[in-house]
């Protein structure tokens, strides 16, 4: 997706630029346009990341990626 510098001059694009952006924010998913929808009222309160898994999150013992087993390395990817 390329991007490009939008303006909007006249009030008549505002309307057909915001069904645009509410439809890609609104496909699949990721449904964000409850977090950018500017009818809004408050700011919505935005959800908290969990933490990426490191190696002692599959195997206790093991403490470096690089000492993951194959089967391991994937249940690494698997909890990415």
């Amino acid at each position: 997706m390329s991007s490009k510098l939008v303006v909007l001059v006249y009030s008549n694009t505002w309307e057909p630029f915001l069904f645009i952006i509410k439809t890609m924010a609104s496909a699949g998913k990721r449904d964000v346009w409850k977090f950018i929808d500017p009818s809004l009222n408050a700011e919505p309160t935005l959800p908290t990341l969990a933490d990426r898994p490191i190696a002692t999150s599959v195997v206790a013992k093991k403490t470096m990626l690089v000492k993951l087993t194959a089967d391991e390395r994937d249940m690494y990817k698997l909890l990415y």
